[in-house]
């Protein structure tokens, strides 16, 4: 049987140095961020960076997914 990914914790760090951490992969709790570069920017960069890891590498691994707008974002 397959064993999906919901309930795994979620981490990835990104070239501008945010690092993302969620305790579910499918983002029904907060997703915290933490080391924000200076540059609204290079987070916005960041933000895209990792939506784009999670729908590449985990999104197909998971028994649902509500979507990336319904990711609550807290500063850790």
């Amino acid at each position: 049987m397959k064993e999906y990914l919901n309930e795994k914790p979620f981490r990835h760090q990104t070239r501008y140095g945010t690092e993302f951490n969620c305790e579910r992969c499918d983002f029904r709790a907060p997703v915290f961020y933490e080391n924000v570069p200076e540059k609204v920017e290079y987070l916005m960069s960041d933000v895209a960076e990792m939506i784009s890891y999670h729908a590449m590498h985990i999104h197909k691994e998971l028994n649902g997914f509500s979507g990336y707008d319904t990711i609550t974002f807290k500063k850790k």
